[in-house]
């Protein structure tokens, strides 16, 4: 493995989440360009809703799988500036910035 790995859950999160987002983009596209309110089909938006939170709970646990899998095999976490900055895993903790 590597010496340095870089683990985002916000990417993972953002996978799921897209889908969502694409639908209720594509909703303010056609009320702005047809000037006229569209109404929402539920059906889908709901479909689209339960992806996403699947998704918040599936990225929930495989950050915290991923976490204990690379600790478990010595690489050490690094400190995070930001609450939004990826996590950094590396073998020893001199190659920490």
């Amino acid at each position: 493995m590597k010496e340095r790995i870089l683990f985002s859950f916000q990417t993972a999160l953002l996978f799921f989440g897209t889908p969502l987002l694409v639908y209720f983009s594509y909703l303010i596209f056609i009320c702005a360009y047809k000037k006229k309110t569209k109404k929402m089909n539920n059906k889908i938006a709901g479909y689209l809703a339960i992806i996403a939170i699947a998704g918040i709970v599936f990225s929930f646990f495989f950050s915290f799988y991923v976490r204990y899998d690379l600790v478990s095999k010595g690489y050490y976490i690094c400190y995070k500036q930001s609450i939004f900055a990826p996590s950094e895993y590396v073998i020893s903790k001199d190659m920490c910035k």
